[in-house]
Formats: C-alpha cells, sequence, structure tokens
C-alpha cells in the first residue's frame, strides 16, 4: 500500500481518483490548490504525488519546484496530470524530472497502470 498525495483542482477527478486507488489498498489525500498540496507533502512525506499542471492560484510547475526544494521531490515519483497537448506535457514534466504523464481525459486503467509503472520504479532505486 502506498500513501498517494493527488493535487487536483477539480473535485469530480480526485474524487475518481481515491476511487479507483482505494480498491487497489492506496491511502490517498486530496488536495484542490497547489498551496494545500505543498502543505501537505510536507506534513505527510507521501510515496507518490499526483500533480495537475493547471492549477488555480499557485501552478503546478511552481507547485513541483518548491516540492523540489523542500526535498520531498525527487524524493517519490511524480506524475503529472494536464489537458496540454501531449508534447508540451512531456517536455515540461522532462524539465520537472517526472516519472509520468497522465494525459486528460483518460480513464481507469491508465491511472492504474501509470500509478503501479511510477511506484514499482520507485521501488526499484
Amino acid at each position: 500500500m502506498a500513501h498517494i498525495l493527488i493535487i487536483e483542482d477539480q473535485e469530480p477527478l480526485g474524487v475518481l481518483y481515491k476511487s479507483v486507488l482505494r480498491k487497489y489498498n492506496h491511502e490517498t489525500t486530496i488536495t484542490t490548490t497547489g498551496e494545500a498540496g505543498i502543505e501537505a507533502a510536507l506534513r505527510e512525506r507521501p510515496d507518490l504525488v499526483i500533480l495537475d499542471l493547471l492549477l488555480p492560484g499557485i501552478p503546478g510547475i511552481e507547485v513541483a519546484r518548491r516540492l523540489q526544494e523542500s526535498g520531498i521531490l525527487p524524493g517519490v515519483p511524480l506524475i503529472i496530470t494536464t489537458a496540454l497537448d501531449e508534447i508540451d506535457a512531456q517536455s515540461i514534466a522532462d524539465s520537472l524530472n517526472a516519472t509520468a504523464v497522465l494525459n486528460k481525459p483518460f480513464n481507469i486503467d491508465s491511472i492504474l497502470s501509470t500509478v503501479n509503472g511510477a511506484l514499482a520504479t520507485a521501488n526499484q532505486d
């Protein structure tokens, strides 16, 4: 079981993540703003962070940079979620050393395979 921090401003997506990941015994914390996500990461030290790039207030790129400065990243895998063009999203993910990109819209199988792949990679390090 992993503790997964989800930073996603669209509440229905947060609920979807939580319900899917709970079925596989993962514990989740959901925050809807970048600031709350940073605070939760510092407090809870998650095993994985799922981060939406297009957050209101502090954008996802800045959230990732602050998590890097605080030492949370790159110690845990980072999955970027976004509705941006796939090429742009991958370029941003590469610049943030993200483990994976989950392009919106996505399906349940892609959530599970991306999370499981990121956790497996982290366990190999």
